[in-house]
């Protein structure tokens, strides 16, 4: 199973794989985007960054599906959410 970390990190590498390919400066970037330039830097090098970044980079480079999918979809939430109550409902110190 992949990590959190090596998510943040893939997500992060294939921005910066499309930003060089496309010549665009990292300081030219997080003005379009609006985020500052160690934001952006931080995030390539890392994967970390705040979520307002992350929406505000989503947000300028048209994720437009992958937001979408988060305000109104959420698949897999309520299976989720009825998977975690089942197995918590067996524990006794999370009884209600």
């Amino acid at each position: 199973m992949i990590s959190i970390s090596q998510k943040k990190l893939k997500i992060s590498q294939n921005l910066k794989t499309q930003r060089t390919r496309y010549k665009i400066s990292r300081k030219k970037l997080a003005l379009w985007a609006g985020v500052s330039y160690g934001t952006l830097r931080r995030f390539e090098e890392t994967g970390n960054i705040s979520f307002d970044g992350f929406l505000r980079l989503a947000i300028f480079l048209n994720w437009d599906s992958a937001i979408y999918r988060l305000e109104n979809e959420l698949p897999g939430l309520y299976r989720n959410l009825e998977y975690i109550n089942l197995y918590y409902s067996n524990k006794k110190y999370f009884d209600d």
